[in-house]
C-alpha cells in the first residue's frame, strides 16, 4: 500500500511541475441551465461554426464566455488571461 501512496504522492508532483513549466491548464468545469430555446439556438450555432464533432459546443462556450468577461470588466480589476 505503501507504493501505490509513493507513486500518487510522485505523480501529483510531476503534475504541478508540469504545469508550472508550461503553459499547460486543465480544463475547468461550469454547469448551468439555460432554456430550451437559448439551448438549441447556441447548439445549432455552435456547430455550424465548429462543426458537428466533438469538442464544438465546449470551444462556443469558451468564446462565448470570454466575450462576456471583456464586456463585463469592472475598472480596477485584476486581470487574469483569458
Amino acid at each position: 500500500m505503501r507504493a501505490c501512496t509513493n507513486c500518487m504522492l510522485f505523480f501529483s508532483l510531476f503534475i504541478n511541475l508540469l504545469c508550472e513549466w508550461s503553459d499547460v491548464s486543465f480544463m475547468g468545469d461550469i454547469r448551468g441551465v439555460v432554456t430550451a430555446n437559448i439551448e438549441d439556438r447556441f447548439r445549432k450555432l455552435a456547430m455550424k461554426k465548429f462543426g458537428y464533432r466533438k469538442g464544438s459546443l465546449s470551444q462556443a462556450l469558451e468564446e462565448a464566455i470570454c466575450q462576456w468577461i471583456e464586456s463585463n470588466k469592472i475598472e480596477g480589476e485584476i486581470e487574469v488571461e483569458v
